[in-house]
């Protein structure tokens, strides 16, 4: 364990754990061979914030990894006359998920392919009901990579901007720094 100054804003902020496990199974069965997502397993919930600068204030869910990349959610509307008894519908997704190819053993070890080898878009609640339960601040989800580097600083730092967006407009309480023990 190291200290780094992490930001209140990192604290206070909770990752909800996601268990990909039900949903890799569903798309192996799918695509006929094991695949597994590396999206990053941190959910965020309902983040009101304005994600484009040509649009307004929006509500929208966040995968993210250790690293604080991955996927924000987006509203998609359909019409599939079979669907929904023919009325138009809206689906709140995460789109164009990949899934990479998984070998079974190799050096003791599974092998995983280097680039996606499928594309699925998800369902917010099918994400929802691949959660632990457990949640936890945003520098331990982070581990050893909190602060890590520029890039991961300056991505945790978009992270928080997102998540506190209302506060921005009060203050910058988020951006204090207090000293915490940090994974190694």
């Amino acid at each position: 364990m190291k200290q780094k100054q992490v930001y209140r804003g990192a604290i206070d902020l909770k990752i909800k754990v996601i268990d990909w496990t039900k949903i890799n199974e569903v798309i192996s069965n799918k695509v006929q061979q094991d695949v597994e997502c590396r999206l990053g397993n941190g959910f965020i919930e309902d983040v009101e914030a304005i994600f484009d600068k040509d649009s307004s204030l929006e509500i929208k869910c966040l995968i993210i990894d250790n690293e604080c990349c991955g996927s924000i959610s987006d509203s998609r509307n359909f019409y599939v006359s079979e669907l929904n008894a023919g009325e138009p519908f809206t689906v709140n997704l995460f789109k164009g998920i990949g899934f990479y190819k998984v070998a079974k053993e190799i050096d003791g070890g599974k092998g995983i392919s280097m680039f996606p080898s499928f594309y699925f878009d998800i369902d917010i609640d099918d994400v929802k009901n691949c959660l632990t339960g457990e949640e936890i601040p945003l520098y331990q989800f982070m581990g050893s990579r909190y602060a890590y580097n520029d890039r991961i600083i300056t991505n945790e730092i978009h992270i928080l901007k997102l998540c506190y967006f209302d506060e921005i407009k009060a203050g910058d309480n988020w951006k204090q720094k207090e000293l915490m023990e940090i994974e190694d």
